[in-house]
């Protein structure tokens, strides 16, 4: 449908999806990914053209989104908009990776607007019963997953800036939007453990579909390889640690020293070898306290909480 040479034609297919979508909300059984997927395959072209009028559609259906979630009545009704909720930000994370880098910053306000009007209230109100139960308990999760998000995009970006897929300028652009997700380093913490294990978004299939992508295009119709368990986001969770483990604690978690030794503490020796200059656009100048000084309050954080669980300590 989007080689038709006709504006009116794909701009009628693009609004498809959010009318279906918003028409549909009555019903509990509903594939939704079938009607995001729509969307996905205009992202997956890279380039966006203007007049398709692209992210005026999804901030149009964002819009009905947030409204959806605000109008439901019961547990039951909202539980319907929180699966589209989920569902856009699953879709937005397959748009974000196949986007030419000048839609980032579109795509990364698209991902922002979802329940801009109420999570943060939600989030914060005082526990209660039923309604006001469920929308606290989306909006939790919601940003935990929101977090995940971010460090397993921050994953991708960095493995492409190893294998110089991508400029260090470009990513260094980026970074700021995924340093504002994080506020401690248990948040950090938190995020990279679901990279490790229950990740929703699969980001380590990037590095197995790349892969493939790479066999199919020498004409192999096989491949093999063991992605990064953590979806190569270690990197920038230390990075992103240097600059919270200061000012915030982590969680007791019996797996913590486990993790340090085997998946951290091997990137923490990469990145202290490879120097200063080439962090402090992550982390900011490093005169006082040193980057290694800095290493050393993660490492210790980090250590602290394989301690705490193991004396039985609580938070």
């Amino acid at each position: 449908m989007l080689l038709v040479e006709s504006r009116d034609v794909i701009g009628s297919w693009l609004y498809f999806p959010q009318k279906l979508i918003v028409e549909t909300r009555q019903y509990d059984q509903r594939d939704l990914g079938s009607l995001f997927v729509v969307w996905e395959q205009v992202a997956a072209r890279g380039k966006v053209p203007q007049e398709w009028e692209f992210w005026l559609r999804l901030s149009e259906y964002t819009g009905f989104l947030n409204t959806g979630l605000q109008a439901a009545g019961s547990a039951e009704a909202l539980a319907r908009v929180v699966d589209e909720a989920y569902g856009l930000l699953l879709s937005f994370r397959h748009m974000i990776v196949r986007l030419d880098r000048a839609h980032f910053p579109a795509i990364s306000k698209a991902v922002e607007r979802i329940g801009r009007e109420v999570l943060v209230a939600w989030n914060t109100s005082p526990t209660a019963d039923g309604l006001a139960a469920a929308r606290r308990a989306f909006a939790n999760e919601f940003f935990k997953r929101k977090r995940v998000f971010w460090l397993g995009y921050a994953g991708w970006l960095f493995r492409n800036l190893a294998q110089q897929h991508v400029d260090q300028s470009e990513v260094t652009t980026q970074w700021e939007t995924i340093r504002q997700q994080f506020h401690s380093l248990n948040q950090l913490w938190q995020a990279w453990r679901v990279l490790g294990d229950t990740d929703p978004f699969k980001w380590d299939f990037e590095e197995s579909y790349e892969w493939k992508a790479q066999a199919e295009a020498e004409g192999k119709i096989a491949w093999g390889g063991t992605p990064d368990p953590f979806a190569s986001a270690t990197v920038p969770f230390i990075l992103l640690g240097l600059t919270l483990a200061s000012a915030s604690a982590m969680a007791p978690d019996d797996q913590a020293r486990a993790l340090l030794e085997t998946e951290i503490q091997p990137y923490m020796t990469q990145i202290l070898a490879e120097g200063e200059p080439k962090w402090e656009p992550f982390v900011g100048h490093m005169a006082d306290p040193s980057l290694a000084d800095r290493i050393s309050v993660l490492r210790q954080r980090i250590q602290d909480s394989g301690n705490a669980r193991a004396q039985g300590t609580t938070t």
